[in-house]
């Protein structure tokens, strides 16, 4: 009796703590602009302990031994599930919009080194070498020949194919 209600708990938190916050960035694609980051995780601090809370309660509830005269453990454990999978999908929301605008910073910062090194290969005439990107940009000679590399791949795809 106690394994089906806790598999009745995990899999009604499990599916709106993972599907909310992806329909959520479907529906509405400007969300990372929305959200500051490091506001919303103070924010959600409460939120953490008043789950874990509602948690505790539940746990107890299901090892009490308390035996009332119909069985209302599956109903609370769906509600219970599906209560803290609301609550908490911000938490993983938070996470996706992390991972994203990292992924966009770091998207801006190429385009922004893909136009500094275009303009550096229109003054020097079309040749350009790690060494002169290290020295006008400030960067590493690594970060130099990965970047010429993919400049001259994207090149050869967009001639090529």
């Amino acid at each position: 009796m106690y394994l089906e209600t806790l598999i009745l708990f995990f899999s009604t938190f499990i599916f709106p703590f993972l599907s909310l916050p992806h329909v959520r960035l479907y529906v509405d694609p400007d969300l990372p602009r929305k959200y500051k980051l490091g506001d919303d995780i103070e924010a959600l601090i409460p939120l953490g302990f008043v789950s874990g809370f509602l948690a505790w309660i539940f746990s107890t509830f299901l090892t009490s031994g308390f035996q009332p005269r119909w069985d209302l453990s599956n109903p609370i454990a769906i509600g219970f599930g599906i209560g803290l999978g609301i609550i908490l999908h911000l938490l993983y929301l938070l996470h996706l919009l992390h991972k994203r605008s990292g992924e966009q910073l770091k998207t801006i910062k190429l385009r922004n080194l893909d136009k500094s090194i275009v303009e550096m290969a229109i003054k020097c005439g079309g040749v350009l070498s790690p060494l002169h990107l290290v020295k006008e940009l400030g960067i590493t000679i690594e970060e130099a020949i990965d970047s010429l590399e993919r400049l001259v791949k994207l090149g050869e795809e967009k001639m090529f194919g």
